[in-house]
């Protein structure tokens, strides 16, 4: 079997040149050729140069350029484009252990699994003392992830081999960064569990999250919860099938109503600098969730219940509401 490593990336030549010298120093199975994609969603940095300085190499890294904005775009165009019968995802801001091209195809090359996801962990001079499960979860690590039965996967760190695609045949691009925000990886991991195929972890597999600092401060994490909140409410109507709610904006203005009201009860909460209190997270997520399913009820389902294909392209949303940041 072969491997292509695909990395997509939007305006991080630094990260990715970190991510790109880390990963040539990866170990490579034998008699397992591997193959490096980087995928330019649009940036207007110095990324094509980056990419030209570590091109070719021992993991045969290769530029190609996706214009149209939103992360589930640059997902298809690096599955269409790249070489290998596995398609191995990683992030521009990571640091793989040097057996992580192993540990994350092992699963797939020994038929034990469809599709895999590795382990991310936060980088120590980012992690934080007043780090709770749901922080370290915001920033993409897989603390208290079930490896044995992850049920899904993150797109910092996951595998599957291409044959999926011949049912599930590529990501969302209404969901992920450049669209709403998150869940384009989970609404695939869902649909790939859907077709039948098989979800494992690789414990073994881990990468290192090198996020921007900027990242931990309380506003990042409130525009983190609002992103959330919408794409779960376009996953409920659209592919779960929720019904219609003739209630829903009077739900979000009394959401709204209650988190200004929760604000001024606890004002320290409100004038941190990092962090973010769980209460004001969860309830700017829930506001976030009832003004996108007002929205998003207005279009046609994209998907059949549960489905592995769009039906059609949908229609666009309405007028976005206000944001659930202050």
């Amino acid at each position: 079997m072969s491997a292509s490593i695909i990395i997509c990336t939007y305006n991080r030549a630094r990260d990715l040149d970190a991510t790109l010298r880390a990963l040539q120093a990866t170990e490579v199975p034998a008699d397992f050729p591997v193959d490096t994609l980087v995928v330019d969603n649009g940036s207007t940095d110095e990324t094509r140069h980056v990419v030209e300085a570590h091109r070719g190499g021992r993991l045969g890294v290769s530029y190609t350029h996706e214009p149209r904005r939103g992360k589930g775009h640059a997902y298809n165009r690096g599955l269409a484009e790249s070489r290998g019968e596995i398609a191995i995802f990683t992030d521009d801001d990571v640091r793989p252990a040097r057996n992580w091209i192993a540990a994350i195809s092992a699963p797939i090359r020994e038929n034990r699994a469809e599709a895999v996801a590795g382990t991310i962990t936060i980088a120590p001079h980012l992690d934080r003392p007043w780090m709770k499960t749901f922080h370290r979860t915001t920033m993409a690590a897989t603390t208290g992830w079930d490896m044995r039965n992850p049920g899904g996967m993150n797109g910092a760190n996951m595998a599957f081999t291409k044959r999926v695609l011949e049912k599930v045949p590529g990501f969302d691009p209404e969901l992920g960064p450049g669209a709403l925000g998150f869940w384009d990886e989970a609404l695939f991991g869902n649909q790939l569990l859907a077709a039948g195929y098989r979800i494992t972890g690789a414990a073994e597999a881990i990468v290192e999250h090198h996020f921007q600092p900027s990242r931990l401060k309380r506003q990042a994490f409130l525009e983190h919860a609002a992103k959330a909140g919408r794409s779960v409410a376009y996953l409920a109507w659209h592919w779960g099938h929720s019904p219609r709610d003739p209630f829903v904006r009077f739900r979000a203005l009394r959401k709204r109503i209650k988190l200004a009201l929760l604000r001024t009860l606890h004002p320290r909460d409100c004038t941190i600098e990092e962090g973010c209190a769980e209460w004001e997270f969860n309830a700017a997520r829930t506001l976030a969730y009832f003004e996108q399913f007002a929205r998003e009820q207005e279009r046609p389902r994209a998907y059949a219940k549960h489905g592995l294909r769009k039906l059609a392209p949908a229609a666009p949303r309405s007028t976005t509401l206000q944001p659930a940041t202050p």
